[in-house]
């Protein structure tokens, strides 16, 4: 669905940006730095969670005590690698997808299911990105504290929104290129 780019390979191939290829090569470049921004994310939290759930295990096992923020923190955590973590994978292509028709279809017909698929798909995202919005900053989870940390659990559903921001993001770049490489493919045909 997605494909990688490479922001060196992109960077060799155009030396000065024309007026034209500056807002690719500029798209490419921030979709590049938050790709990067978002692994390094997922890392801190991954790196985060495997921590407390350690200490916890040995303060549990050895020590004889549990402690009480151990599991509601790392529940958290974990929401919020789901979500970024999804929005990493969609931009690798990394998601459960169907292919049956999309193998049978020539090259013209493919890019137009693929740019079929990706409308309603940011359709789809635009409407989990305005209801996420919508429920992370009411009244009743902006004023709902977390039991045993006491922060608000809008830093938990703020989650949501923004991992489907990324993939977005993710989801108008390889619009762009689909319908790039039909342009393209059309004016050598």
């Amino acid at each position: 669905m997605i494909e990688s780019y490479s922001l060196q390979a992109m960077v060799k191939s155009v030396k000065k940006p024309s007026i034209r290829m500056g807002y690719r090569y500029y798209m490419e470049k921030f979709n590049f730095y938050l790709y990067k921004s978002s692994q390094g994310l997922l890392i801190t939290i991954t790196a985060l969670l495997t921590i407390i759930i350690i200490i916890q295990v040995i303060c549990r096992t050895f020590l004889g005590f549990s402690l009480e923020w151990s599991e509601e923190l790392g529940r958290y955590l974990l929401i919020w690698l789901t979500f970024v973590g999804g929005s990493v994978a969609f931009r690798n292509n990394e998601l459960v997808g169907l292919d049956l028709l999309e193998s049978k279809l020539n090259f013209r017909m493919n890019k137009v299911l693929k740019l079929v698929i990706h409308v309603l798909t940011l359709i789809l995202f635009t409407f989990i990105i305005y209801f996420g919005i919508k429920a992370t900053f009411s009244h009743g989870v902006v004023s709902q504290i977390s039991p045993t940390m006491k922060f608000s659990l809008m830093y938990v559903y703020l989650a949501i929104p923004l991992g489907f921001i990324l993939m977005t993001i993710y989801l108008l770049s390889a619009i762009q290129a689909e319908v790039r490489e039909l342009i393209e493919r059309k004016v050598k045909d």
